[in-house]
C-alpha cells in the first residue's frame, strides 16, 4: 500500500515550466493517452512520473532482443554488469522520450535552464518508478504490472467520464456499446488466459498413481498481455525521434510526414503498431515459454514428454507447439488491441470505445495474474499442521 501511495502522490506532483493550454490540448489526444495509461505514464498531466515504465518497457525489448541473438555476448556477462547496461538503455530511450515531449509539447518558457530541469526531473520520476516496481516485486504484490493497473484505472476513469459527458445525447447508447464490449473481451480474456494445451509428462520420481494428472502446459495466448504495453511503448519512441529531427536541420518533408502520420490516429500509424504488436505477441510466445531453458529443466530432473525422446526432439516438439499456439494467440491479441483501433479513424468521436477493448484485455489479463500471485502466497495457508 506503500508504495502505490507514493505512485500516486507522484502522479499528482506536476512538473514546473508546463503550459496548461498545452495540456488542455493534450488530453484531446486519446491515443496518446492511452499509450501512457498503458504504459504507467501521465500524458495528461505531465507530472513526475510522466515517463511511466515505457523506457523501461522499451530497454528491456532491445535489451531480450539482442541476448536471444547473442549480440556482444550479452548472455554471458555476470548479472550486474547486465543490469548496470539495461539501466544505461533506459536512461537513453528515457533521454529521447524526455526530449521529444519538451520539444512537441513546449514549455512556456524556451530558456535551456528550464528545459534541462524539466527533462532531468522526468528521467529521474522514470528511474524512480523502475525501483519502486522492483520495490514491488520484492516486497508487494504484482511487481510492475500493479503500477500499471492503478495507473490504467485512474486516468480511464477520469477519461471515461469526460467522454460520457461530452456525448451526452447518445449517452445510453455509449454505455451499452461499452458494457457490451466490455463483456466480450473480458469473457474473451479469462478463456484465452486459462485455456491451454496439455501435453502429457511422464515424472520419474512421482507415485504412480499420479502420473495421469502429470501434463506440461501451454496457454492458449503464450504471448500473454505484455506485448501490447510493449508494443506501445516500442512504437511511441520513432514518433518522439522523428519529432526531434523536424526540430533540427535534418528537417525534411519525410520527418514531418512521418511524425503527422506515426500516431494511433492515422492509417500508417495503426498499421505500424499492429506489425509490432503482432511480432511481440508471437516473440513473447517463447520469451515466458523458453523451449532451450525447459528441455534443460526436464533434463536435469528426469522428467520427460510421454513418447518423445529427450533433447532435441523435445525441443523441436515443444518449438513446434508453441510456435503454432504463439500465432493463434497473436492473431487474437490483434484482433482485440489492434484492428478496433482503425475504426476511430471511421468514427473519431468515438474513438475512446475502439481502444477499451485493448484497456480492458490488458486490464483482465493483468488482474488474473495477481490473482494468481496471491494463490501463490496464500497455498501454504491452506495446509494444517502435521503435529
Amino acid at each position: 500500500m506503500l508504495i502505490l501511495t507514493v505512485f500516486s502522490i507522484g502522479n499528482h506532483i506536476y512538473l514546473p515550466f508546463i503550459d496548461q493550454k498545452m495540456l488542455e490540448k493534450l488530453s484531446e489526444n486519446h491515443s496518446l493517452l492511452f499509450v501512457g495509461n498503458s504504459t504507467g505514464a501521465n500524458y495528461a498531466k505531465m507530472t513526475l512520473f510522466s515517463l511511466g515504465l515505457g523506457p523501461w518497457m522499451s530497454s528491456l525489448i532491445v535489451w531480450q532482443l539482442l541476448s536471444s541473438i547473442k549480440a556482444f555476448k550479452l548472455d554471458k556477462i555476470p548479472q550486474k554488469r547486465s543490469q548496470f547496461y539495461q539501466h544505461l538503455l533506459t536512461l537513453a530511450v528515457a533521454l529521447l522520450q524526455g526530449v521529444g515531449l519538451i520539444v512537441g509539447f513546449k514549455l512556456v518558457s524556451d530558456d535551456l535552464y528550464h528545459k534541462l530541469v524539466v527533462l532531468i526531473i522526468m528521467i529521474a520520476g522514470a528511474f524512480y518508478l523502475v525501483w519502486l516496481g522492483s520495490m514491488n516485486t520484492e516486497k508487494g504484490i504484482g511487481a510492475s504490472v500493479m503500477l500499471v493497473v492503478i495507473n490504467m484505472l485512474t486516468n480511464a476513469s477520469s477519461q471515461i467520464n469526460m467522454f460520457l459527458n461530452e456525448n451526452k445525447r447518445n449517452f445510453w447508447l455509449i454505455i451499452l456499446m461499452m458494457i457490451l464490449i466490455g463483456l466480450i473481451v473480458i469473457y474473451m480474456s479469462v478463456k484465452f488466459d486459462r485455456s491451454e494445451f496439455r501435453i502429457p509428462l511422464t515424472r520419474l520420481m512421482l507415485e504412480s498413481s499420479l502420473k495421469e494428472r502429470t501434463y506440461f502446459p501451454i496457454k492458449l495466448n503464450p504471448g500473454g498481455m505484455m506485448a501490447i504495453m510493449f508494443a506501445l511503448s516500442l512504437n511511441i519512441l520513432p514518433t518522439f525521434g522523428f519529432s526531434l529531427l523536424n526540430q533540427s536541420r535534418y528537417h525534411s518533408t519525410t520527418t514531418q510526414w512521418l511524425v503527422e502520420n506515426m500516431g494511433l490516429t492515422k492509417p500508417f500509424g495503426i498499421t505500424v503498431y499492429i506489425v509490432i504488436l503482432f511480432v511481440l505477441a508471437y516473440a513473447f510466445s517463447f520469451i515466458n515459454i523458453s523451449p532451450s531453458k525447459n528441455i534443460k529443466d526436464l533434463r536435469e530432473s528426469g522428467d520427460y514428454l510421454y513418447d518423445r525422446r529427450p533433447g532435441k526432439q523435445t525441443q523441436k516438439f515443444l518449438t513446434h507447439y508453441i510456435s503454432v499456439l504463439g500465432i493463434i494467440g497473436a492473431i487474437y491479441t490483434v484482433i482485440i488491441a489492434g484492428l478496433p483501433v482503425y475504426l476511430g479513424i471511421i468514427y473519431p468521436k468515438y474513438s475512446q470505445i475502439f481502444l477499451l477493448p485493448g484497456t480492458l484485455l490488458m486490464m483482465t489479463t493483468m488482474v488474473l495474474q495477481i490473482d494468481d500471485y496471491i494463490n501463490i502466497i496464500t497455498i501454504k495457508k491452506r495446509y494444517g499442521e502435521l503435529l
